[in-house]
């Protein structure tokens, strides 16, 4: 039978009934004597009690019984033992300061993500399909994970219950690219009409998925409406603001700056910054008391961001070291002097207060104005309506200007589109289409140019 005891009450000669566990690692298992070894390594993982054998019941009784939960235990340990190479693994791969900032230098939150994504993969379920997925295609595999981490440190930020349930749901949110091919999810080239919509049909996939597999209602809804937009700009459904919930809304931005920061087969990463300033662009798409959340988590601030200090100033963000976003160098309001945030961190970033771009462009100038509606009517294949707003982005503008201002600012804006999931195969077609147009006009306009000039 087992007895409880304190760890001052052991004796040599004590033996553990049951393995001893801190933090799902194996310190001690069934059947160890106790001597000065071991009773050092309970003192220095602070284990209180343990349960050893009453007096005078031998080993000899117990040794089936041990000898099952030796093989049990050595089981366990060797999965707990997988599950962290494999969690390590794949820290170094998505990790690293210039995605992350300083956030993961505090080792609570370390230990803390390496338990849970250790708990989430006990669930059968769960490691059987991310195993399959990173079996399949490891950028899917590796993305899921970057969304697993960031999508969990920003749950726990803005206080999302049932957060080991809403973690295992972020590591398996795209499930659904089981069913697609892997040519198809490394294709180079762009994508077909065809090609996209199969694609797209991963999110409906996982829902067969977490229904097959009979898990909870929210690993259905995050399955199916990770691609959702607050503007209704999302699939599959287009679903608006009002119907997208608070954990929707955080896959969102953690789903979509993953994409725009990793490596893809086809595509260099986008720098942190750039990435950052996309989302708050299209702050109509994202919840942005949950993007300020997320960038005050990073520490990362792009260019012209207002931030409070933790001396109590405020300042600008004047230049970001691309390798170090979250050593900016700064520019205090009221003053002329620039400075750099020290490396002992004396001086940190604690709150973002606004994107001074933002609100230049909700004043809007006419020019701002004439680019979004000739971008969004090239994108719709109105290429009338396009070219009468190209025409006014265009006057005053020499020839050159207007291949660098105008057509080059295009032909960028289109492929961060079509990137990032923004733009379907047929506008993307129609918008490529009328570029076409516009520099078949731009070689007329050069060809009169040169006639008067002879």
């Amino acid at each position: 039978m087992a007895l409880v005891k304190e760890l001052g009450d052991l004796v040599k000669g004590d033996i553990l009934y049951s393995d001893v566990y801190k933090n799902g690692t194996l310190l001690l298992s069934g059947g160890t004597l106790i001597n000065r070894t071991a009773i050092e390594k309970l003192i220095n993982w602070n284990i209180s009690t343990v349960e050893v054998l009453e007096a005078g019941e031998s080993i000899q009784t117990n040794q089936d019984t041990w000898e099952v939960k030796k093989k049990t235990s050595i089981l366990y340990s060797k999965g707990i033992l997988s599950t962290k190479k494999l969690f390590y693994d794949s820290l170094i791969y998505v990790v690293n300061e210039s995605r992350y900032g300083y956030v993961l230098h505090d080792n609570d939150k370390l230990m803390w993500l390496e338990n849970l994504f250790i708990h989430v993969m006990e669930d059968d379920r769960i490691s059987n399909a991310v195993f399959n997925l990173k079996k399949l295609d490891s950028y899917s595999y590796y993305h899921s994970f970057d969304v697993f981490l960031l999508g969990s440190l920003l749950a726990n930020e803005v206080g999302i219950r049932e957060l080991d349930i809403f973690a295992a749901c972020c590591l398996v949110h795209d499930i659904g690219k089981l069913q697609i091919s892997k040519e198809l999810l490394n294709k180079e080239e762009k994508l077909t009409k065809s090609d996209f919509d199969i694609l797209k049909s991963h999110t409906m996939e996982g829902v067969t998925w977490t229904k097959k597999n009979k898990l909870p209602k929210i690993f259905e809804t995050i399955c199916k409406s990770h691609h959702e937009r607050l503007d209704g700009s999302g699939y599959p459904n287009g679903l608006t603001d009002k119907d997208i919930s608070k954990e929707i809304r955080i896959m969102g931005i953690v789903d979509s700056y993953s994409a725009l920061t990793l490596k893809r087969s086809y595509r260099e990463p986008i720098l942190a910054t750039k990435a950052i300033e996309l989302l708050l662009n299209k702050k109509k798409k994202y919840d942005l008391m949950y993007l300020i959340t997320f960038i005050e988590l990073l520490n990362i601030y792009p260019p012209d961001s207002i931030v409070k200090l933790s001396n109590g100033k405020k300042a600008r963000v004047k230049v970001v070291n691309d390798q170090q976003p979250y050593r900016p160098t700064l520019q205090e309001l009221g003053s002329s002097v620039t400075f750099e945030l020290p490396t002992n961190l004396s001086v940190t970033i604690p709150k973002f207060i606004r994107w001074d771009h933002v609100e230049q462009e909700a004043v809007g100038s006419k020019r701002e104005q004439y680019w979004n509606l000739y971008i969004n009517n090239l994108i719709a294949g109105d290429w009338e309506t396009a070219f009468e707003n190209y025409k006014n982005l265009i006057d005053g503008l020499t020839v050159e200007n207007v291949f660098i201002d105008v057509v080059v600012k295009t032909i960028k804006e289109i492929d961060l589109r079509w990137d990032t999931g923004q733009l379907s195969v047929g506008e993307e077609h129609d918008a490529l289409l009328g570029i076409q147009q516009i520099l078949q006009h731009m070689h007329k306009e050069q060809a009169m140019y040169t006639d008067t000039q002879r």
